[in-house]
């Protein structure tokens, strides 16, 4: 790949507005972060950076003069936040909001705001600096869900295991599984005869008004044109995937459910010895993340369900029913996360395989111990983890292990009654990944004070000229009038026969990894200016 220097001169810009723009990306903004430049009193946008612009997937004219509520979920919330802190401090740090992009995703972010003067006499500037925690983010998800998905599990196995009816379980498994992801529909079916089935069902309030007799109905009607169809009549199908904007063979369904709105879905199996007693679908209105052990887990649980089923049709079988579904079984032993779970005083009384692996300690000899010396806390940790669900981060640490940072999701156990019955702990491994964010701390201090120091602009490309990456400072200007953007052309502004000669100096500056210079000529405010250029070949 190869770095490309571009040398530029001063150019004054006599309009007042831009003036004080220019002033303040000059002397405050930062090169890796997304900024948004508002006026304070309007909150129209007034520029974003290309690092914002890659974020959003707007470009910064785009979003010129257009109010910033069009970016947010929750305005109102935002401008009281203003209200309340005023602009008498210089820099104020706001956590975990959503900007809403191009495409309308939500991306999760951090941000910090402040306001700023522009040059004397000028107006004032409110700067936004946005970190992306899309990532972070959806690592919490996959915490909540996986937390959330064991509970569930656990309320479904002990209906299971008190013998309830086929009906209850049904209802059970529905409810449980709906309120663990907070999917706005779980629906579940099972065969009474041939002819006769039996439906339950669980959605968030208001998610599909009162369209239960509809699905029912067009169930009956239309078997086959309804997706929970693929894992019913086939018993090798146990799991069934899809969304509505990829797959069109289902539109009468999809209408029925939601007139054409986004819609993700996935149907399992109740099945048991290639017997299908019944499915479960569970979908959402969005889409949501699921992994190979959400889906692992999901087949497992349709499985016991299937054996449960079977049971209940087999009383000779009930025995080992009951025996394999039991609530600290063979399921929580698989999952290859850590999982402890806590009695009254926080005494371990469960420890999975993962934890045994992890922690460097047999269950027989954690049985009794208080978690905090497993786990190398303080005393005052037990009562943190007793007063409500959290997610902490916490480096572990005993006398058999190495001590490793970790993601610490603890919830309360609660019976059937609503008592307080202990604690469950789920432990997840995030050495690497905050190992990962140092080294990238870390190399971007040292660009940035590399790049501060310099009056070039910085591109990275392929052998083809393609733009890899632009590391600019946002005083230099010609950047400010290029829109540069991953996979584009780097030379796509000039005429094609010099852009061809300089793809030809890069694709040779590589073959002999030598230094190359070029120049080149381009009007900027009606004045034409001389830039030239650098091509330094780097290896990987």
């Amino acid at each position: 790949m190869n770095c490309i220097d571009l040398d530029f001169p001063n150019i004054d810009v006599e309009t007042m507005d831009l003036d004080e723009l220019d002033f303040l990306i000059e002397t405050t903004l930062p090169m890796n972060e997304g900024v948004i430049i508002l006026d304070p009193d309007l909150f129209t946008i007034l520029h974003i950076n290309p690092k914002m612009e890659r974020i959003l997937g707007y470009k910064s004219s785009e979003l010129f003069g257009k109010e910033f509520n069009s970016l947010l979920g929750e305005s109102r919330k935002i401008y009281k936040i203003f209200e309340i802190l005023g602009t008498t401090e210089s820099n104020k740090q706001i956590v975990l909001w959503q900007l809403i992009s191009k495409s309308k995703e939500a991306i999760e972010i951090d941000f910090s705001f402040q306001f700023i003067n522009g040059r004397k006499g000028g107006s004032d500037f409110l700067i936004f600096y946005i970190q992306d925690k899309t990532e972070i983010s959806n690592l919490q998800i996959k915490i909540n869900f996986t937390q959330n998905l064991l509970r569930a599990i656990r309320e479904i196995k002990l209906s299971i295991f008190l013998n309830k009816s086929k009906e209850d379980i049904l209802y059970t498994a529905c409810q449980s599984l709906q309120k663990a992801r907070g999917f706005d529909l779980v629906w579940g079916i099972f065969n009474k005869s041939e002819s006769n089935f039996s439906f339950e069902f669980s959605a968030k309030t208001n998610s599909i008004g009162n369209k239960f007799d509809s699905i029912k109905k067009f169930f009956l009607e239309n078997q086959n044109k309804t997706p929970i169809s693929k894992v019913l009549k086939n018993p090798l199908n146990f799991l069934y995937f899809y969304s509505n904007q990829k797959d069109a063979n289902f539109k009468e369904w999809y209408d029925t459910i939601l007139d054409g709105h986004y819609m993700d879905a996935l149907c399992f199996q109740i099945s048991w010895n290639n017997k299908v007693y019944g499915a479960i679908e569970v979908i959402n209105f969005s889409k949501f993340h699921i992994t190979e052990d959400d889906i692992n887990t999901l087949q497992e649980l349709g499985a016991d369900l299937g054996f449960a089923f079977y049971s209940q049709e087999n009383e000779e079988t009930k025995a080992i029913a009951l025996k394999q579904i039991e609530y600290q079984g063979i399921l929580l032993d698989n999952i290859e996360v850590p999982i402890l779970a806590l009695d009254k005083n926080a005494m371990i009384n469960y420890a999975n395989q993962s934890a045994e692996r992890v922690l460097k300690y047999t269950f027989a000899e954690m049985k009794k111990s208080k978690a905090n010396n497993i786990l190398g806390q303080s005393e005052s940790f037990l009562e943190y983890l007793r007063r409500r669900s959290n997610t902490k981060e916490i480096l572990v640490s005993n006398n058999r292990t190495s001590s490793f940072d970790a993601m610490l999701h603890s919830s309360p156990i609660i019976g059937d009654f609503g008592e307080f019955m202990g604690i469950m702990l789920v432990l997840f491994d995030i050495t690497e990944q905050k190992q990962q964010e140092n080294r990238i701390r870390e190399s971007e201090t040292k660009l940035r004070n590399i790049f501060t120091g310099m009056n070039n602009g910085i591109v990275i490309v392929d052998k083809y000229g393609n733009i890899k990456d632009v590391a600019p400072v946002l005083k230099f200007y010609l950047f400010q009038y290029l829109n540069l953007e991953d996979r584009q052309k780097l030379f796509y502004f000039l005429p094609n026969e010099v852009a061809e000669s300089f793809y030809s100096i890069i694709l040779n500056s590589l073959q002999t990894m030598k230094v190359e210079t070029a120049e080149f000529k381009y009007n900027l405010m009606e004045n034409e200016t001389y830039f030239s250029v650098r091509f330094i070949p780097m290896k990987k």
